[in-house]
């Protein structure tokens, strides 16, 4: 009877560390970008730490999409290469917050420590979210079973995917990411048209008369005949032809 006693106690122990939580809404938020590898922790409604990541070496390994934290385990066993857990060898590292993607209950996809710290800010992951173990030592001992973790591609900001998932208020769980539509830049303001004044028209200019050819006087070879009399006297007597008939003419 004792026996069956302790058993029982063992598996309740047991079932209380490794079950799966069932997802409460939390003050805090996770998001985690594939595009810029990087995790951002909120709590309170403010953004508290963003750190480097490792995510799938292929894009579909790490599942997209809004996933609940639901078991939170210390030093997690390897238990593929059956390598215990706190050992230096452990590629689990010894912190573990299972997600619950995809249906696993928090046994399959996790954000957790790593043997291999140069992988971290690369996609070399079988589908986990690695980070150095002095950080999500950190991050274990802050964040809460129910946390909503976001993984997506975006090329948004955190503040902003979090305000398109409706943080701090509620984001709902095991559910795609909501990503934030750049706005559409405001057209330009059309400027006032300014009437464009007309040209000014020249005045015409008066015209200018054409000068008439002044018709020759015939008088004037006679008039010069009789001033060269006056200041020629010796040329008088000589008698031009021309002018005779010029004259006559007239």
């Amino acid at each position: 009877m004792i026996k069956w006693f302790l058993m029982f106690t063992m598996l309740i122990l047991l079932a209380s560390f490794v079950l799966p939580v069932k997802a409460a809404g939390t003050s805090q938020l996770i998001i985690i970008n594939k595009s810029t590898n990087k995790l951002a922790f909120f709590n309170s409604g403010k953004l508290v730490k963003v750190f480097h990541v490792a995510t799938g070496r292929d894009n579909s390994f790490t599942p997209e999409g809004t996933f609940p934290i639901v078991n939170k385990i210390k030093n997690r066993p390897y238990y593929k290469d059956n390598i215990p857990g706190g050992d230096k060898r452990n590629p689990l590292g010894d912190r573990w917050l299972g997600l619950n993607a995809l249906g696993t209950n928090g046994t399959t996809y996790a954000i957790h420590g790593n043997n291999n710290p140069n992988s971290i800010g690369t996609y070399a992951s079988a589908g986990c979210v690695r980070m150095h173990n002095e950080e999500i030592r950190y991050l274990f001992d802050q964040v809460k079973t129910g946390t909503s973790v976001i993984i997506l591609h975006s090329n948004q900001s955190f503040e902003a995917i979090a305000a398109a998932n409706n943080y701090p208020h509620t984001v709902p769980a095991d559910t795609k990411p909501v990503q934030e539509k750049p706005k559409a830049p405001a057209p330009p303001k059309e400027e006032s048209k300014k009437e464009a004044l007309p040209a000014p028209k020249e005045e015409p200019k008066p015209a200018v008369p054409e000068a008439k050819p002044e018709k020759p006087d015939p008088l004037a070879c006679i008039k010069n005949k009789i001033q060269g009399r006056i200041y020629f006297p010796e040329i008088h007597l000589k008698m031009d032809v021309s002018c005779q008939i010029k004259t006559s003419e007239v």
